[in-house]
């Protein structure tokens, strides 16, 4: 075998360095595919090169089977998957209603609208077909005519339909007294700006016409977010008492749901995707491109800086409330009654076996649910728990190594007190233990990834909220990943220097006894 002398090692690294560096300089400027002429107009749909993307569920597929009967059809599950599809140029266009194609026009300018409708539509509010439908679909009717003439709907377009972005609130339906009984109103939650989710609670042109209704008619209103066929489904067979979000008025709906009279006026249209291709622009102004969308615009970064605050958030009160309650824990195991330190082995045996997310979800959906602040209440206490049944391990596993037992043994006995048996685990394992709690620590701050899918606004929810409103997915979710690896090498740093400085005290301890 053939050994590279020192020479030829440095010219080889080099010459390697210098292929890296060509790789990254040409990789933007790769991509010389020739680009697909867009569609201008509906007709050219009729083009079989062109795939038309449909949501499933809506009457869409029947439009375009009746006005564009020899286009390429794609179908999707929900209007976020289309619309993902279609910002990656995996399909040509997209058919939705007209005024949720405006809304997104709104906040992005890489989606073009054509011109005309693939057929008009109303759309208003369904109600059952049964006694209580009937009046209830009534009352709405004459609440949407006094609307109309006072000019009230018109402003409420304005706010929900106009460019202003700072006035997309609504009111608290809580507050909301309902001495006449509630009304459920289902709604599919992609329909923005007519119903959607906004910081936990439903917004939108839809959500603030059923509020209004209910102020005037003394109902409580209840939303129920659900997918559009269980919707339909449900307001048909009075699962649900109402049914919003953009609802399409047809003869066929008609057979099966009151309408109440149309509250907006639009039409099925098809929109495209204006966005070059990431091999035309290269590979870094792809992704500026995408960071400037998923952060920068609509100053979506402060979202971010509020998941953050409150991921650590949870962590922080996790550990210093579960730190103690794991000390309390293990002391009542070891010096208190019988029947408490059978309660104190119970209570760390029960918490040992609980998934976390279990513990989080039952937590939420039992107490926490109707509160603001509930999903964090939940979150806290929850990870409180794990944290401190770790403590409560942590310290049996280290008592039982110092000197074999005996320390454990002798403060059982009561022949140390507590604050003397730490010191002793610490001057012995001080440097293990330290890392083991900063594992401990890593752990929940790594495992609140996941309770922003339940209820909290933290930087999961971010994540799902930024990728809704920009059509995003991987740059949210990259710097989403990147800041939790950023907070646990910082923590694992922390604490690395805290071990070591307790190794050296140990190794100090064990020369000096050796003398």
């Amino acid at each position: 075998m053939v050994q590279m002398n020192g020479t030829n090692k440095k010219k080889t690294r080099i010459g390697l360095l210098v292929l890296m560096l060509a790789v990254l300089v040409t990789l933007p400027l790769c991509g010389c595919k020739k680009k697909k002429h867009a569609p201008e107009q509906m007709l050219d749909f009729q083009d079989k090169t062109y795939t038309l993307g449909v949501v499933d569920g809506f009457i869409f597929s029947d439009t375009v089977e009746r006005t564009l009967p020899a286009a390429n059809v794609k179908h999707f599950k929900s209007r976020e998957d289309v619309y993902r599809a279609l910002n990656a140029k995996a399909i040509d266009g997209v058919v939705d209603d007209e005024p949720i194609i405006r809304a997104i026009l709104r906040s992005s300018d890489e989606v073009a609208l054509l011109d005309g409708y693939l057929e008009p539509a109303e759309y208003a509010f369904a109600f059952p077909k049964d006694e209580d439908g009937e009046k209830h679909s009534a009352e709405f009717s004459a609440f949407v005519e006094d609307m109309k003439a006072s000019g009230e709907l018109a402003k409420l377009d304005e706010k929900w339909f106009g460019s202003a972005t700072d006035n997309k609130t609504g009111i608290d339906p809580d507050t909301v007294s309902g001495e006449n009984g509630e009304i459920i109103f289902a709604f599919e939650d992609s329909c923005v700006p007519f119903a959607y989710y906004s910081a936990g609670k439903p917004v939108g042109y839809d959500i603030d016409l059923a509020i209004a209704f209910c102020m005037k008619y003394g109902y409580k209103p209840v939303f129920k977010k659900v997918e559009f066929t269980e919707m339909m489904n449900g307001v048909a067979t009075g699962i649900y008492d109402a049914g919003c979000g953009a609802i399409t008025v047809t003869e066929d709906r008609k057979k099966e749901h009151y309408f109440a009279t149309a509250d907006y006026t639009g039409g099925v249209s098809i929109c495209v995707s204006t966005r070059e291709d990431s091999n035309s622009v290269g590979m870094f102004a792809a992704f500026r491109h995408s960071f400037e969308k998923a952060f920068v615009e609509g100053d979506r970064y402060r979202l971010f800086f509020r998941g953050i605050g409150v991921t650590l958030l949870i962590t922080f009160l996790a550990v210093v409330l579960g730190a103690p309650f794991g000390f309390i824990l293990y002391i009542m195991s070891k010096r208190a009654y019988l029947a408490f330190r059978g309660i104190a082995k119970f209570i760390a045996w029960v918490l040992h076996g609980i998934p976390v997310i279990m513990l989080v979800m039952a937590l939420y959906y039992t107490y926490y649910k109707d509160l603001v602040t509930g999903g964090i209440i939940a979150a806290v206490i929850g990870f409180m728990l794990m944290f401190a049944e770790f403590i409560y391990r942590t310290i049996r596993k280290y008592a039982q190594t110092c000197n074999d037992g005996k320390t454990e043994k002798d403060y059982y006995l009561l022949a140390i007190d507590s604050k003397e048996f730490f010191k002793t685990i610490y001057r012995q394992h001080g440097a293990s233990l330290i890392e083991d709690v900063c594992e401990g620590i890593i752990t929940v701050l790594k495992t609140t990834s996941v309770v922003g899918y339940i209820a909290v606004y933290d930087m999961t929810k971010v994540f799902e909220t930024i990728r809704d409103e920009s059509y995003e997915v991987g740059v949210p979710m990259m710097i989403t990943t990147l800041v939790y690896f950023l907070f646990i090498c910082l923590i694992s740093g922390l604490f690395k220097l805290r071990a070591r400085s307790a190794r050296r005290k140990q190794k100090e301890v064990e020369f000096k006894s050796e003398k």
